[in-house]
């Protein structure tokens, strides 16, 4: 019972965020579907309790906010627009300065109206952001402001003294201020730590020493490229390859030499691979190629053409000289294929290239 209420609660606060998987737009809306709920039932109460005190204005005026409110929320929970929060939250925005200032205008219940605009520059900055939010509140400023000092209290319903006024924007103006030093803050720190995640996002998909895929990420371009190839009856070929005797390597000039040997072999790839190959380094020495729109013919051609670079690639050792070969397994994905059996398809490929003797391409 308790799980199913968290899952509900969960689905609730959710409501129109299917569309973006950005974290600080998905709080935005949890925040706003929060406040429009709260405010929808909130001014509904009052505008009960105000209606048995036969104050039909003020009754009107706060059913029409809870119905606005309402609609906020329902533009969300209706998906009518790929986008449906910047309209929400406008509508709920702009009926906000509007009650606030009725409120002003009339005083609300024993002049204590005013006191409800302190709510305002937290939301608007929260929802529109520093610079969108600051242009809001000026606009509103402007309004209240041309309300409470206009000659001879025209546009007023009430009567505030002079030191009210002032002290009231006076004070509005300071927590304004506040609340912006603490958005810039808040976004400043956002944004550091989005920084921060996309960093270790990258790090944890790369392999350190060649700089290439690794496992991870070439599992997420391959899921990627086999859902897109199912969807436009395109081929996709993968190459498994592998260094020739790279323990020898290790062996007769270190590891260190290794690791050099692993950074060219990996430079030499990405230099001659497309845009829209991806290679990885599967692990040690071995590397996985993926080659999208490509089948087990054209495959092959791209194949041996790395494979002929890499043979006649020199690396240097002190005063010695010696070459690489690479020994490469190719499989062209069928439809029926999973992601895995295609790797093995490729990775039983590469086993028969170095039965064979090494140095070659077997598809």
């Amino acid at each position: 019972m308790i799980q199913t209420l968290k899952n509900a609660m969960r689905i609730f606060l959710h409501t129109g965020s299917s569309y973006t998987k950005n974290p600080a737009i998905i709080k935005q809306i949890v925040v706003m579907n929060v406040f429009s709920t709260i405010g929808c039932l909130i001014t509904f109460c009052i505008g009960v309790s105000t209606f048995f005190q036969d104050n039909h204005i003020h009754t009107s005026v706060l059913f029409i906010t809870s119905f606005l409110f309402l609609i906020a929320f329902l533009i969300q929970k209706a998906e009518l627009f790929r986008n449906p929060y910047p309209y929400s939250s406008n509508l709920m925005l702009v009926t906000l300065f509007i009650v606030m200032a009725y409120l002003i205008q009339t005083g609300g219940v024993d002049n204590t109206g005013p006191l409800w605009v302190y709510i305002i520059p937290p939301i608007a900055l929260f929802f529109g952001g520093i610079q969108k939010g600051l242009i809001n509140l000026g606009l509103f400023g402007l309004v209240i402001a041309t309300l409470l000092f206009y000659p001879d209290d025209f546009l007023l319903s009430t009567h505030y003294s002079n030191t009210f006024k002032l002290r009231f924007i006076y004070s509005l103006l300071t927590v304004t201020a506040l609340f912006t030093v603490y958005e810039f803050i808040r976004e400043k720190s956002y944004t550091e730590l989005e920084v921060l995640s996309q960093q270790f996002e990258f790090q944890a998909k790369r392999d350190m020493l060649s700089g290439l895929h690794n496992r991870r990420g070439m599992m997420e371009s391959l899921e990627y490229e086999y859902k897109r190839s199912k969807r436009t009856q395109s081929n996709i070929t993968l190459i498994m390859c592998d260094l020739d005797k790279f323990k020898s390597i290790n062996d007769q000039f270190g590891h260190e030499k290794g690791d050099e040997v692993i950074k060219t072999v990996s430079r030499l790839f990405q230099l001659n691979l497309r845009e829209l190959d991806t290679i990885a380094r599967w692990g040690g020495e071995e590397f996985l190629i993926l080659l999208p729109m490509t089948d087990k013919e054209k495959g092959i051609i791209i194949a041996e053409k790395l494979r002929d670079i890499i043979q006649r690639h020199v690396f240097t050792y002190n005063d010695k000289t010696f070459n690489t070969t690479v020994s490469m397994g190719l499989y062209q994905i069928n439809t029926t294929d999973s992601i895995n059996d295609a790797i093995s398809a490729a990775d039983n490929n590469l086993y028969k290239a170095k039965a064979l003797g090494r140095n070659q391409c077997i598809s």
